[in-house]
């Protein structure tokens, strides 16, 4: 078993336990064929690079988890971070408070990379964003 493969069973096993498939955000093997599709044309993968968590709510709001980085667009925008620079993430509780979310209503992420930059990803709430969430690493800190 390779790296990469021993990473993608981590990651999904996490995913697994700690939330689970949800609507449109499921572990990448459990999304429709036709989502896998569309999501491998978006994200072109690397030598080596396994996805792991896939998201498919439309073509303008999608995530990929890949063994080597995150690809997601949302608000028009492709954007692309490396999981090897993710510092800490974590959920903007000021703004929970401030709005009255719940963490089950929790649609974001905040990623903090190791240079200090922040980075909003947008997933669907519930059990499959703390899948996510604890898959990343957020949730155990």
């Amino acid at each position: 078993m390779t790296e990469a493969e021993k990473l993608k069973n981590t990651l999904a096993a996490i995913f697994q336990r700690k939330g689970h498939d949800g609507r449109y955000t499921r572990i990448f093997e459990n999304l429709e064929p036709s989502q896998q599709d569309v999501l491998l044309r978006m994200v072109l993968l690397n030598s080596g690079e396994l996805p792991v968590i896939g998201s498919f709510e439309s073509e303008g709001n999608w995530l990929v988890i890949t063994t080597e980085r995150i690809v997601w667009r949302s608000q028009g925008k492709i954007q692309n971070l490396s999981i090897h620079d993710i510092w800490h993430v974590k959920a903007d509780l000021l703004k929970m408070v401030a709005t009255g979310i719940r963490k089950h209503e929790l649609h974001e992420l905040q990623v903090e990379t190791v240079s200090h930059e922040n980075q909003t990803i947008e997933l669907e709430e519930g059990a499959p964003l703390i899948g996510v969430w604890n898959a990343l690493g957020g949730g155990n800190k």
